[in-house]
């Protein structure tokens, strides 16, 4: 019975993850495009790519 629901949560997961690299790989390339842009805040966008990415490379790394 709870095979099932470990499909849905692995499921679950990989969505995220990939819907985590996604936002952080498009924060970081808007991030650095805007940070010349003197209108526009890019320091923002490069944290939330940072902190995307960053949240991702620690359920890989090795306890």
């Amino acid at each position: 019975m709870g095979n099932w629901l470990n499909n849905i949560a692995n499921t679950i997961k990989s969505y995220w993850n990939v819907t985590m690299i996604a936002v952080g790989a498009l924060s970081l390339l808007l991030g650095i495009v805007f940070v010349p842009v003197p209108m526009v805040p890019g320091w923002p966008l490069i944290i939330l790519g940072w902190l995307c990415l960053n949240a991702l490379i620690y359920d890989y790394l090795p306890a």
